[in-house]
């Protein structure tokens, strides 16, 4: 059973974000669908959660503007009550390139939609949680960091500090009740590894060990589990969902 009251989920209009979603929600959360610009897909998301008995509700936000993170998360208050679990996936557009073309700015924009969104969030939040002595702030990771592919800095990059962050952060809120995890997907049937050669995510399938690549689903089970009332003593972790893929 997820840990009681809202759940706001970023870049929730399709793939792992609109799967977590679903998943709070059937799970009992009111959840909040946020979105950027995708306003027909975050609908329609809420209106799949709703039908399957839920609660959910889209809300569009910048999250990297501390004024529209306030206001996304007095969305949700106003809807569903206090805040109970934070997910965090919002991302910014992959583009391949070798690092020496890549930018100081290039290396910022994933830095704020992946970093400061995560802070904002978490300061939004963290004053309610720590009152209520419960709260679950969960934020989306990438294999990239162990396994870096070439031609992307910027989200390596961004990722790794992210992983810093969390576990800094589930240091000091943990006595308050507060746990802080990052969620690592392996390779997922999502838009964004489609992007890659065909031949490199079907060599990835045959080297994993449970020979296919995940799925969004796969990853919403581990962000259930860790927005979880079950997961109060789990807090400071890098999760892994990939299959066991680092066994090779």
């Amino acid at each position: 059973m997820v840990v009681p009251g809202a759940a706001v989920v970023t870049g929730a209009s399709r793939g792992i974000g609109a799967a977590c979603a679903l998943a709070l929600a059937r799970d009992g959360a009111g959840v909040v669908v946020n979105y950027h610009s995708a306003r027909e897909q975050a609908e329609e998301i809420a209106a799949r959660a709703r039908g399957a008995g839920g609660r959910a509700l889209a809300i569009q936000a910048d999250v990297t503007r501390p004024e529209e993170v306030a206001r996304l998360v007095a969305g949700a208050r106003d809807a569903f009550g206090p805040i109970g679990a934070v997910v965090s996936n919002a991302a910014v557009k992959l583009e391949f390139r070798p690092f020496p073309e890549h930018t100081w700015e290039d290396f910022q924009g994933h830095l704020d939609v992946t970093l400061r969104a995560f802070l904002l969030l978490a300061q939004a939040c963290l004053p309610e949680m720590q009152e209520r002595g419960q709260g679950r702030l969960i934020a989306l990771g990438s294999t990239s960091v162990e396994g870096p592919v070439p031609g992307l800095p910027a989200y390596t990059t961004s990722k790794a500090a992210l992983i810093g962050m969390a576990r800094s952060l589930a240091k000091e809120v943990g006595p308050s009740g507060v746990t802080v995890n990052v969620v690592v997907p392996g390779y997922s049937a999502t838009d964004r590894v489609a992007l890659l050669s065909e031949g490199f995510t079907r060599g990835y399938a045959e080297r994993n060990p449970c020979r296919r690549l995940g799925t969004s689903e796969d990853v919403a089970g581990a962000v259930s589990y860790l927005a979880s009332e079950e997961a109060q003593y789990v807090t400071g972790t890098t999760m892994l969902v990939e299959g066991g893929h680092a066994l090779t």
